[in-house]
Formats: structure tokens, C-alpha cells, sequence
């Protein structure tokens, strides 16, 4: 959020000022365009970790069903 105020306090300033000219635009789109990016890479680290997380939980899974199989009397490596 405090982006967010800065980011609209930096824009009222700017029309406050000079509202026709070229370079508040200009500012004013880069402001927009900078505060857009980091809302990009905020969802791209998000998708990234929640890939990590479901990566390491299916590992475990894997793990644990290996074990069942393993660990039961009827177990498919064992001799009948």
C-alpha cells in the first residue's frame, strides 16, 4: 500500500502543477507502467513458489506410497 500513496500522491502533485504538459504525461504513464511491472512480478513469484511447494509435495507422496508398497505383507518385490 505504500506504493500505492506514493505512486498517487506523485500524480496529484503532477497535475496540480502542470496538467497540459507532455513531460507530466510522459511521468505519469512511466509511474503506471513501473507500478503494473511489479504487479507482474509479484504474480510471477507467486506462481513460482506454489510450483515449488506443489513439486515438493508431490515428492513426498511419492515417497510415502513407495513405503506403503513396500512396508505391506503382499508386497510385489517379496516371494510369494
Amino acid at each position: 500500500m505504500l506504493l500505492f500513496d506514493y505512486f498517487k500522491k506523485t500524480v496529484t502533485q503532477l497535475k496540480s502543477n502542470n496538467s497540459n504538459s507532455l513531460r507530466t504525461k510522459n511521468t505519469i504513464f512511466l509511474l503506471a507502467l513501473s507500478e503494473l511491472f511489479i504487479v507482474i512480478v509479484g504474480i510471477f513469484l507467486s506462481l513460482y513458489i506454489d510450483r515449488l511447494n506443489s513439486s515438493r509435495n508431490f515428492e513426498k507422496q511419492y515417497e510415502n506410497t513407495l513405503k506403503i508398497g513396500a512396508a505391506g505383507p503382499y508386497s510385489i518385490w517379496e516371494k510369494q
